[in-house]
């Protein structure tokens, strides 16, 4: 909370060090943030000056300033996280979708996924794949050998 923000105002305002009390500020205030279940603030370059002047409003005991940037900073960081999560699993498609696809059931699909044949990821009830996970598993399973090994007759 609001105790977060004074407690990181209070280290930067004592500046011991020329030089590096900046960067130190912001990585205690992200451990911080993460202690109070918060991702960490990723508090841009082009912010700077917006952020040296939150800091200065603080010292007059004016903490709405730093409390923004940082909310801001936090929603950075949270909107780049759910993009990343959000581009990785977008080849995902369901299984009921994948299954007429490859002309088989949903619900082998579904066991493949469960004993970790295909590559698959959970969402809420349903397994997602991708078509080339999917693919993969059966192109391989063609061409493993099935049954016993033939016997060899000699001719002789």
């Amino acid at each position: 909370g609001s105790a977060t923000f004074r407690r990181h105002h209070d280290f930067e305002s004592i500046h011991p060090f020329s030089d590096g009390n900046g960067r130190v500020g912001r990585l205690l205030l992200n451990i911080m943030l993460m202690q109070d279940g918060y991702p960490p603030a990723l508090i841009l370059r082009d912010w700077r000056q917006r952020y040296i002047q939150a800091l200065q409003q603080a010292s007059a005991g004016r903490y709405q300033a730093i409390i923004d940037i940082v909310g801001q900073a936090v929603e950075l960081s949270l909107d780049r996280y759910l993009a990343a999560c959000t581009d990785a699993t977008s080849h995902l498609l369901p299984m009921k979708e994948l299954a007429p696809i490859f002309n088989t059931s949903v619900d082998y699909l579904g066991q493949l996924a469960r004993t970790g044949k295909v590559a698959a990821q959970k969402r809420g009830i349903y397994w997602y794949a991708s078509v080339e996970d999917v693919a993969r598993y059966f192109h391989e399973a063609q061409e493993q050998p099935r049954g016993r090994p033939r016997k060899k007759y000699s001719t002789q």
